[in-house]
């Protein structure tokens, strides 16, 4: 593989997964996280089990860039890749319609973002499907908004409904969270790397972490097929960048 595809391949974000999102450390270590939910999640269908009503109505909320889609994503694929029949709805996409949703038996999970930006005839078939949860229990409802569900400039009997499951809030990692997490990967893969890559890429190139964490496999690649150390000159010459 030549350098400009590998530029090719990391200039793409890798695809959203539980394995590539970290949590700020900020977040509260008594309490269970909203990775710890989602994994349970996903393992109760390794096993073939049904989801616990416990878990199968979750809110999460903060600001943009915190996260939110990112879980979103990756719970969506997981159920896409177990072909297990659900629905992903986003304001990014043209035609967010609730009409769209197929509420038959089959439907097992619904993945909601953005729920700030639903209309009026949006929150009503949101909430129908809240309703159909308690006949339902097995269907995985799973929403994110930029605010805690208390203040949700929402209908009521919705935003109390969503604070009745596992509310979440995400926030900003901070730099040097993102360069923590970045040298425990490197010490995780026992890759000998310059102490200065992990702030020089935080500095000039991508900020969020799986793309930082994309670079720093394309590069540890590229130096297996170069023969060559990673250092900051050979992250350069395969970004295409100058000192």
């Amino acid at each position: 593989m030549n350098s400009p595809q590998f530029t090719l391949d990391i200039l793409t974000s890798p695809e959203p997964s539980l394995d590539n999102f970290i949590l700020p450390n900020s977040i509260n270590s008594t309490q269970v996280s909203i990775l710890e939910v989602l994994k349970q999640i996903q393992s109760f269908f390794k096993v073939q089990q049904p989801i616990s009503v416990d878990f199968n109505l979750i809110y999460v909320w903060g600001p943009s860039g915190s996260g939110k889609s990112h879980l979103l994503m990756a719970m969506q694929k997981f159920y896409k890749d177990l072909e297990l029949p659900h629905l992903y709805l986003t304001s990014q996409q043209p035609d967010w319609q609730f009409a769209d949703i197929q509420t038959g038996p089959n439907c097992c999970a619904y993945f909601i973002d953005d729920v700030d930006n639903l209309n009026n005839s949006e929150v009503n078939q949101l909430f129908k499907l809240l309703i159909d949860q308690k006949n339902n229990p097995e269907k995985l409802i799973f929403v994110s908004g930029s605010n805690s569900s208390h203040y949700l400039k929402i209908r009521y009997d919705v935003s109390s409904r969503l604070s009745s499951g596992l509310n979440f809030e995400l926030s900003f990692l901070t730099d040097a969270e993102k360069i923590l997490a970045l040298q425990e990967l490197i010490k995780a893969r026992g890759l000998n790397i310059a102490t200065d890559i992990p702030l020089w890429l935080l500095t000039h190139f991508y900020r969020d972490l799986p793309s930082l964490i994309s670079i720093i496999e394309a590069v540890d690649h590229y130096s297996l097929q170069t023969k060559r150390p990673i250092t900051l000159p050979l992250l350069k010459e395969l970004l295409h960048l100058t000192a």
